[in-house]
């Protein structure tokens, strides 16, 4: 997008206060959009932060959702942080004690020892005596699963590298995992800045909890996982996921990053880089009986940069005949690029198979995405309830952004430029179908492939919505056009450079086309068909 037209956008930005939106949609928005954000002095004060880096999660959380996660996540982060203090005092268990373990293949030839057994000994020594378990610097090669226990603490120093050296394919396997398999664990730090890698081709996952609490991932790099998600973990709750860098060294389905199913909640993925072939970060209930164990609620997403081949840079997915939801998600300030190769790829996807509204609740707050080669929409939301998008950027997506079977949609200051969708894939930027209740509030839509805003279409309406200011132009069909729409508002919004300005179609009725500027566009300025619509006030058009 160029600069004029960027500013184009800044110049048209004639807000619709939340109030007018509700009174004239007869909305009401996610319980926790509205929410007044506490002081963040007052807010840092009650929950006693003390790093820098603290502090900074805190007001980062309480911008995003109110502050309903600060306080534990600050508490687990603060946690880590002493953690790593502690080996200051040298007290800590060094994996080294126990070197008559370690299974020295070729006594020359470090990387062909078996660290497994030497590793696990200081781990429990270190979780009976309350410390933390030190691994020394170099790659320790593992033939088994790390098992963490309740109150365990395990560094992975800079200098170390975990090499996975068998498959974890099994549920409860991973490179790093709680002891006793479903039964679950409590109060675990994996923490250091140190690597977790597969060798070559040893498939499964790197880190996997079960029904365990208040767990805190911090400072690692995750490498190299084949044919299968990086981490999964299950009904569990209280964990923080910070400062970790995820590149999964592939382009391959499955290939997932932070991945949360079943009963899941109060989770905060903070400060990450994820790279993957598949989701960056997901949440969802796709298997019967165990996924229905609970929902995955008050989850807050907040400044990651996210990197998917051909899948969505974050997902939340409800399979049909699962009878669990996904609910109160907050994103913010994260940004990424899809579709690294030429199979598809959303910034995010949004989606309850069975349309029957278990997604609800969800908030993304500042979203830029880069679209690579990617074939399908940018953004995809079906079967949901109750969502506020503001602040989407998105650069070269090959089709837009579609809502689809929702209602309560509220969508703020988005930027979708240069759609390069063709044929089948021709997309026009914001397709709205087959919804109830939604405002399009101050959206800049540049070089859109048919339409930039689309309002209903054959069998799928668009009813009781707003569309208020902003600015659509460059357009090659229509700046606006309303398919089986009815009571639906478009106002003050500047309509220029497309074949057609604003348009009514067959099936659309009791809308409202008011002040809106329409000069400018090559064929027809604004037209209006249906039983009881009305066109009023529009600059630009001779009709009124």
């Amino acid at each position: 997008m160029s600069d004029s037209n960027k500013k184009e956008c800044l110049t048209n930005d004639r807000s619709l206060s939340r109030r007018r939106f509700v009174q004239m949609a007869g909305i009401i928005t996610a319980s926790h959009i509205f929410l007044q954000n506490k002081s963040f002095a007052g807010a840092q004060e009650t929950i006693g932060v003390k790093s820098k880096e603290s502090v900074d999660l805190v007001k980062r959380l309480i911008s995003a959702d109110g502050g309903g996660n600060a306080q534990w996540a600050s508490k687990l982060l603060e946690n880590a942080f002493d953690c790593k203090k502690s080996l200051l005092s040298v007290r800590y268990v060094e994996v080294r004690q126990f070197e008559r373990l370690i299974v020295k293949k070729k006594p020359g030839d470090l990387k062909s020892w078996d660290w497994t057994l030497a590793i696990q000994a200081a781990i429990d020594m270190a979780e009976a005596n309350g410390l933390v378990c030190v691994l020394p610097p170099g790659i320790l090669r593992i033939t088994a699963p790390l098992q963490m226990g309740s109150n365990s603490k395990l560094y992975i120093s800079p200098q170390t590298t975990v090499l996975k050296d068998f498959n974890s394919l099994n549920t409860y396997s991973g490179t790093v995992m709680n002891k006793g398999g479903d039964a679950g664990v409590y109060n675990v730090v994996i923490f250091g800045g140190g690597v977790i890698k597969s060798n070559t081709g040893r498939v499964g996952k790197h880190v996997v909890f079960f029904n365990s609490s208040f767990i805190t991932v911090h400072g690692l790099k995750i490498r190299n996982t084949y044919s299968d998600w990086t981490t999964k973990f299950q009904n569990c709750n209280h964990v923080l996921i910070y400062g970790n860098d995820t590149d999964v060294c592939s382009d391959q389905v499955l290939t997932d990053g932070w991945h949360f199913k079943g009963k899941s909640n109060k989770i905060v993925i903070a400060n990450n880089r994820v790279r993957t072939g598949d989701d960056c970060i997901a949440f969802t209930q796709e298997v019967s009986v165990v996924d229905e164990i609970g929902d995955i609620e008050d989850v807050t997403i907040v400044n990651n940069v996210l990197d998917t081949a051909q899948s969505s840079l974050i997902k939340l997915h409800v399979r049909a005949g699962i009878n669990a939801a996904i609910r109160r998600i907050s994103v913010m300030d994260s940004s990424g690029e899809s579709g690294r190769i030429n199979k598809g790829g959303f910034a995010f996807y949004f989606s309850d198979d069975a349309l029957s509204n278990n997604i609800s609740d969800i908030k993304v707050l500042g979203l830029t995405g880069r679209c690579a080669r990617s074939g399908d929409y940018f953004g995809r939301i079906v079967g949901c309830s109750d969502i506020h998008i503001e602040n989407l950027v998105v650069y070269n997506p090959f089709r837009g952004l579609l809502v689809e079977s929702s209602s309560r949609v509220s969508l703020e200051r988005l930027t979708i430029a240069d759609l390069r969708g063709a044929g089948l894939k021709i997309s026009s930027g914001i397709t709205i179908q087959n919804v109830d209740g939604f405002l399009i509030s101050n959206a800049c839509i540049s070089g859109a492939s048919q339409h930039g805003i689309q309002l209903g279409s054959p069998g799928k309406p668009a009813t009781n919505g707003v569309v208020s200011g902003g600015t659509v132009f460059n357009s090659a069909s229509t700046g606006i056009r309303l398919t089986n729409a009815n009571g639906v508002t478009v106002e003050n919004v500047t309509s220029y450079g497309n074949r057609n300005g604003i348009v009514e179609d067959v099936g659309s009725y009791n809308n409202r086309v008011v002040s809106n500027d329409v000069k400018y566009n090559s064929n027809t300025a604004i037209s209006v068909i249906g039983l009881k619509s009305e066109a009023k006030g529009n600059v630009g058009f001779n009709g009124n």
